[in-house]
């Protein structure tokens, strides 16, 4: 509570004392308002209460002021703190005088109760016209109205041009304006406020699930079925507004037994942002544009100046000059390049330093170009005009074609897991980049009688097709001119966006528990240990496994190991040892 109005405006650039005092509602002692020369403070607080006693800052303040306080902590000689000073609250502990100061507030009817430091006030309305109409009548007799509920909704009146200035452009509507009050059926207005568009986007997923309602907001057996959504994705701004804002509206749902669910969202991915390179002038803050600043020496210096700047990485905006056209990067890569690039570059959650990641549109140039030729591969061998037969392949050929077997499943499995519940793309990359590796290492022969290699193929070009669908697309043409085909599981008549999701082989689910893992020992072999499935695709709990068998006790021990490299796919390890 104020016990002045603040008829004053303050300019100052050090802690001031206002002649404005608060109440302190539990006491009803004055408090003296100080304005702060602290550009923030801790939550993006508005403001915030001084605890001389307990903040040395605070104490600071109080003293360069000159405002007394009293110490309300006392130290007694078992170490606990009791408070002194303060009332009835005076010798009970931290924790007890807590719970009994919140207490007194709920009795007093001021407080008490948990709230969240990162809410605040919803301001809803704005002053334009597009937005919902806020359905209130204001009448000079009745005050303030609300519309009829058989008169809603309110909807928007056509306006041939937005010409205010400084007021509503819905005050210009004066046949939508003047209205008759529903109380006393006297002169009336129209509220010419709009809701703000996040009123709408509160609730839009209940909506959906009933959008041709024209009686209510959406039915409840409807929204039961459909809801909760099973993810959320947003920017980092959303987790403190939107999100609230979502949480909020369906929490009221829910205490009017309008939906089922209380809390509207399963699952939330926060996504990160990419990032321009901004440069400012040391001296004022000024945003500068590339044309503006030197960069023929060894740091960007003002162009005009010569003045040092201030460079740093900020969301990308128009203001800060530090905007990106994406057009020019795709008409020298393509867009599948420059969405891979995106998504290779850092997992969703992580923001990008555009400039910086760079170096990754190489790497995924390579990883285009080499799926192409393990397409142009198959192709060239199968029409070469001798007709496939795994039958003719050697004992050493099959195990090859079952470690590629393997090595697909092993890699649908992990990818499906990035894509649908981890959304770590850039990890799924990298596993199909392995497995591109592994088809390119294939022997001639594997490629020509090889199901498995066909197989495998295919269902890398399917799950690639999310990220680069006109490349999929390219290749799964090519797949599919192939001659001889030995698989049969896929629509080769239809693009492969249309194919289903392949499905990891029910066989290797059903795989032994455990895998010869090869132990070699500076590049020589010196027998195997039997290891799990899972610890033999982890390189630390298989060596640590490996040094406690046998053979790691009568090999390794006491021997300085320098590096393990672990091949989960060939199941080979091997230790560089000193001699």
């Amino acid at each position: 509570l104020l016990r002045t109005s603040p008829r004053f405006i303050i300019a100052c650039f050090q802690d001031c004392q206002t002649p404005v005092t608060g109440v302190n509602l539990l006491n009803g002692q004055e408090i003296p308002v100080v304005i702060s020369a602290q550009r923030e403070f801790e939550g993006h607080l508005d403001a915030v209460i001084g605890i001389p006693s307990v903040s040395p800052e605070d104490a600071a303040v109080a003293k360069r002021l000159g405002l007394e306080w009293h110490e309300v902590f006392e130290t007694l000689s078992d170490g606990t703190e009791q408070l002194r000073n303060s009332a009835e609250f005076t010798g009970l502990d931290r924790q007890s005088a807590t719970q009994a100061i919140l207490k007194r507030a709920r009795e007093l009817g001021i407080g008490g109760y948990l709230t969240s430091p990162k809410m605040r006030d919803w301001l809803i309305s704005r002053q334009r016209y597009w937005g919902t109409p806020i359905p209130i009548i204001h009448c000079q007799s009745c005050g303030t109205v609300p519309v009829p509920c058989e008169d809603l909704p309110v909807l928007l009146p056509k306006i041939k041009s937005l010409t205010a200035k400084g007021l509503s452009p819905l005050t210009t509507a004066s046949e939508w304006l003047n209205c008759t009050c529903p109380k006393c059926k006297g002169v009336a207005q129209r509220e010419t406020d709009t809701m703000d568009t996040f009123v709408d986007s509160a609730w839009y997923y209940y909506r959906y699930t009933d959008s041709r309602n024209s009686e209510k907001p959406f039915d409840k057996v409807l929204a039961d079925v459909w809801m909760p959504v099973d993810l959320y994705i947003g920017g980092k701004e959303h987790a403190v507004m939107h999100l609230y804002y979502a949480r909020f509206i369906s929490h009221f749902c829910n205490d009017q037994n309008m939906v089922k669910y209380r809390e509207p969202f399963r699952k939330l991915l926060v996504h990160g942002l990419i990032k321009g390179k901004t440069f400012r002038v040391t001296s004022n803050g000024q945003y500068l544009k590339k044309e503006e600043i030197d960069f023929s020496g060894p740091e960007p210096l003002h162009a005009s100046t010569s003045e040092t700047l201030q460079i740093t990485w900020e969301k990308m905006s128009k203001s800060k000059h530090n905007g990106v056209d994406p057009a020019e990067m795709i008409r020298q890569y393509g867009i599948d390049t420059v969405r891979l690039y995106i998504l290779y570059a850092a997992p969703p959650q992580q923001d990008i330093l555009w400039d910086i990641k760079t170096d990754a549109i190489p790497g995924v140039l390579r990883w285009q170009v080499r799926l192409w030729a393990l397409v142009t591969k198959l192709v060239d061998a199968r029409n070469a005009g001798m007709t496939p037969s795994p039958d003719l392949l050697s004992k050493k050929e099959k195990e090859e074609a079952k470690k590629i077997w393997q090595t697909k499943n092993y890699t649908l499995s992990q990818v499906t897991g990035y894509m649908t519940e981890d959304f770590l793309l850039n990890a799924a990359i990298s596993r199909l980049m392995g497995l591109t590796n592994a088809l390119s290492q294939a022997s001639s022969r594997v490629v020509m009688h090889s199901p498995e290699y066909e197989e495998a193929l295919a269902t890398l070009c399917i799950m690639t097709a999310p990220m680069v669908p006109y490349l999929a697309s390219e290749l799964w043409k090519g797949l599919c001119s192939v001659q001889n085909k030995l698989t049969v599981d896929y629509q080769w008549d239809t693009d492969v966006l249309f194919q289903q999701w392949p499905n990891v082989d029910t066989m290797y689910l059903q795989q032994p528990d455990t895998v010869q893992m090869i132990v070699r020992i500076n590049n020589k072999v010196c027998g195997s240990v039997s290891l799990p499935q899972k610890v033999a695709r982890n390189a630390e709990q298989a060596q640590e496994l490996i040094l406690q068998s046998e053979l790691g006790v009568r090999q390794l021990q006491g021997r300085v190991i320098k590096k393990a490299i672990l091949s989960p796919r060939t199941a080979l390890i091997n230790f560089l040892v000193e001699e």
